[in-house]
């Protein structure tokens, strides 16, 4: 028998690592030509075969909890899509949520600097990401509601409603 030497993905588990999850797993599908079939493709989603091979793929490595989100689905596109609605949130929960996270962490509570400073960054970066999906969203303008002065290293300029 042989071995393949597939990369280690952490399978999904919920919204706590839904965008880490994406990221690699739309990275594997990519290293293995199967990142057409998830973005409705036409040429790749002729190939039965692939699409068949990105859905196992995608459904192998989430945990069998969410099964239930796309037991219905036919394909990867589908599958993706629904995943995508249950678990991607960037609305004001997820925003509260970050910012709680960034205000709230401290370097004691972490095992090393690097982990505190990764969280912290990791965390800021995640509210950049979010105001770049829709930078006219009132919880990110600033006192002036000028959002092209809009700078994710300096929080102290976001004014939170």
């Amino acid at each position: 028998m042989t071995q393949t030497n597939s990369p280690t993905i952490e399978r999904l588990v919920g919204r706590e690592n839904y965008n880490t999850w994406k990221f690699a797993m739309q990275a594997l599908l990519e290293h293995e030509d199967l990142w057409g079939c998830v973005t409705g493709d036409a040429m790749y989603t002729a190939d039965t075969k692939k699409v068949t091979k990105a859905r196992a793929k995608i459904i192998l490595l989430i945990d069998p909890i969410n099964y239930i989100h796309i037991q219905d689905t036919t394909d990867a596109k589908d599958a993706w899509d629904k995943l995508q609605c249950a678990f991607e949130d960037s609305g004001l929960t997820r925003m509260v949520g970050l910012l709680r996270t960034l205000v709230t962490t401290q370097l004691k509570s972490c095992r090393s600097v690097h982990k505190y400073v990764n969280t912290v960054i990791g965390t800021a970066h995640k509210q950049y990401l979010l105001y770049l999906e829709n930078p006219e969203n009132i919880y990110f303008r600033g006192a002036n509601s000028d959002t092209s002065r809009f700078t994710h290293a300096r929080t102290s300029q976001w004014t939170w409603i």
